[in-house]
């Protein structure tokens, strides 16, 4: 199951028929860790993946499929190239306001 240090990304569709302890419907998210990149789970929908604060924790996977290893090793390098693209694109912006 999805913990509270779980990477995620949140999908645009809430999950109707999942509730949360909070007793909000359930977010659906998907795992974004290097041991489950691409699984779908349902997480409650006040938490912040972020900054690890908010919400009560809840998690629920979606899918029991595992994925193989092809398809899990091109998912952590996409997560990986994403990262080091956000990092460059903040040292940019960094280095913009300085020259300001």
């Amino acid at each position: 199951m999805p913990n509270s240090s779980t990477s995620s990304s949140s999908m645009s569709s809430q999950a109707e028929h999942y509730y949360c302890f909070c007793e909000v419907p359930a977010q659906l998210k998907v795992s974004w860790t290097e041991e489950n990149p691409g699984r779908v789970f349902y997480a409650c929908a006040k938490y912040n993946a972020k900054s690890h604060q908010g919400g009560c924790n809840y998690s629920k996977w979606a899918t029991t499929e595992l994925m193989d290893g092809k398809m899990k090793e091109l998912l952590i390098n996409m997560k990986n190239r994403k990262d080091m693209l956000e990092m460059k694109n903040l040292m940019l912006e960094t280095c913009l306001l300085d020259a300001n």
